[in-house]
């Protein structure tokens, strides 16, 4: 299934530190959503609530890779996969259930996908185990790709997200997804409770990815208007498995709140960031409406006399010392 076209004409692009709309810049979500709701949470604090056990039944699927790169790796095969899904027009059941010789698949491909087919090759030789788990997922909801990567942002709100995966349903109603790699053990582990609207959550690992949906759903119900949404969820894949929570009312029941509370804080630091530039550009002006100061003179130094150069002789050698004297007692 191809992905929609915006019903917003803006661009919205990534950039480092967050994201633009067309020329204006935005805060991405995360940093945001933490600064007003859960500034409290930091990993060691967090030592409330259910602490899950590693089951010793399940062998854990890793390579050993640290979280942020296992992460990272993940994330661009999904995003590459899914991409490739909804512009082929490729069912997931291909890859949920890929045999391990990557043949048989490649053979499947369509001929539009025929300069695709190294990097399809790759993929299928070393996909992540997270990434097969999360297409079995998708295999067994039957839900169809639509986009990945999808990026959101509100000029109004001043902020911007990336929803990681667009899926349709069977009846062609659209579905966000939010995908997060590890957290098995401590995903509901929290050490305070969140600020207002959102006072009655804790601020567990779960209700911040909860959250960070929200806002990429508020965010994208905006940008396509047109596009009706089924529902959402929070996809964990772990070590022992795949986790899909769907997005809690506690949540969305608090949804005009959050947009409000979103925008008020985006008109604060617009005003902040307005203060600033006026006191800057005040200091300018001062700066160019003072005399500038004189220019120090240059010391004029008195001029030497020149100094007469030194006269070297040559020393006489003792030979030449006993001829001139044998000279002077002829003379005598």
């Amino acid at each position: 299934m191809r992905a929609a076209k915006p019903d917003d004409p803006r661009k919205v692009r990534r950039v480092k530190g967050g994201f633009k709309l067309d020329n204006l810049s935005v805060r991405g979500v995360v940093p945001t959503i933490s600064s007003l709701f859960y500034p409290e949470y930091k990993y060691a604090d967090a030592t409330q609530g259910q602490l899950k056990a590693k089951p010793t039944s399940v062998h854990p699927v890793g390579n050993g890779t640290t979280g942020q790169e296992r992460g990272r790796r993940v994330d661009e095969e999904i995003t590459f996969l899914v991409n490739a899904l909804a512009k082929f027009d490729l069912k997931p059941d291909l890859l949920a259930s890929l045999p391990r010789d990557a043949d048989a698949f490649i053979k499947s491909l369509p001929t539009r996908a025929t300069k695709f087919k190294s990097k399809f090759r790759s993929l299928m030789e070393n996909m992540h185990p997270f990434t097969r788990n999360f297409f079995k997922l998708m295999h067994s909801k039957g839900w169809a790709a639509v986009a990945a990567q999808v990026n959101v942002a509100s000029g109004t709100a001043r902020v911007g997200t990336a929803i990681d995966v667009v899926v349709a349903d069977a009846s062609g109603k659209h579905i966000l997804l939010e995908i997060k790699c590890g957290y098995y053990t401590y995903l509901k582990r929290y050490s305070a409770n969140m600020h207002k609207p959102y006072q009655k959550l804790t601020n567990c690992p779960l209700n911040q990815f909860m959250l960070q949906l929200e806002v990429g759903r508020l965010l994208y119900r905006r940008q396509f208007r047109s596009r009706s949404l089924s529902s959402c969820f929070v996809v964990v894949l772990h070590e022992y498995g795949t986790n899909c929570y769907a997005l809690s009312t506690a949540v969305t029941s608090q949804s005009a709140e959050l947009w409000k509370l979103l925008v008020m804080t985006a008109s604060q630091n617009s005003r902040q960031r307005q203060q600033v530039k006026t006191v800057a550009r005040q200091a300018l002006r001062r700066k160019q409406a003072q005399p500038p100061p004189p220019k120090p003179q240059p010391v004029k130094r008195k001029a030497s006399k020149p100094r007469k150069p030194k006269v070297y002789s040559a020393p006489k050698t003792v030979a030449s010392l006993r001829v001139t004297f044998d000279w002077m007692k002829l003379m005598e």
